[in-house]
């Protein structure tokens, strides 16, 4: 697990346990930790394998240029990551998730945006690249100007958020271009009970909690404000 990491931020993977042929508790032998990564890459193979037989059904119809391709996942997924497997954490493993998006009205293909962006982005950018009007009350925003210029957004300041609650308490999450920052408040009375601080400029994997680092003093204290205006103390 992370250095530093309160131990409810973590998966118990209670949810894996329960399959056939794997320990009822405790880490896998190396022999099943292999099959079960064999098994889940067959499966990433396989999605892929559909995934270009319908490109070839578009095509051999002809409705590729009428056709928006949208692709993503709604978690990520822990294999092995920090002990354990499957998702439930806040950590990047399971936040972070695979979002490929195709334009038909589009000329610029196989590019590549580092901007922070949400599942509730979705919904609008459909909607925009559809010539929909999305409905001014909903969450998000498109992300059709990405699919133009990857760099169309600061993508210093782009954010995304996510939150998890463990054994009574509340986690909150932010990731910002540089880190992630994890406040876990009591969920009756909204106390701070614990904060995760990971930088991903030398810690990528999130590794070593920094929370308490004098020297980030003040990029902690930047992002959490960030993060209370999206989930304020009460």
């Amino acid at each position: 697990p992370p250095q530093g990491a309160p131990d409810f931020a973590l998966s118990n993977w209670r949810y894996v346990h329960s399959f056939g042929g794997v320990p009822d508790e405790g880490p896998f032998p190396e022999p099943i930790a292999r099959k079960t990564l064999h098994a889940y890459f067959a499966c990433v193979s396989y999605i892929d394998s559909l995934i270009g037989e319908l490109i070839a059904a578009l095509e051999a119809t002809g409705e590729t240029d009428n056709t928006i391709i949208a692709l993503w996942s709604d978690h990520g997924y822990q294999l092995g990551d920090h002990g354990m497997w499957c998702k439930h954490t806040n950590f990047e493993t399971s936040t972070r998730i695979p979002f490929i998006l195709v334009d038909p009205r589009s000329h610029s293909h196989d590019q590549r945006s580092s901007a922070r962006v949400e599942l509730i982005d979705m919904y609008p950018t459909l909607a925009e690249i559809a010539g929909l009007e999305a409905p001014a009350n909903i969450d998000g925003k498109s992300l059709a100007p990405l699919l133009v210029n990857p760099n169309a957004w600061d993508n210093r300041d782009t954010m995304a958020f996510s939150q998890f609650n463990r054994a009574g308490n509340q986690g909150y999450s932010i990731r910002t271009k540089d880190f992630r920052y994890t406040e876990w408040r009591n969920a009756k009375t909204e106390k701070i009970v614990a904060q995760e601080f990971y930088n991903h400029q030398n810690d990528p994997q999130e590794n070593v909690n920094v929370a308490n680092s004098p020297e980030l003093k003040n990029q902690l204290h930047y992002v959490q404000n960030r993060l209370h205006k999206q989930w304020p103390l009460k």
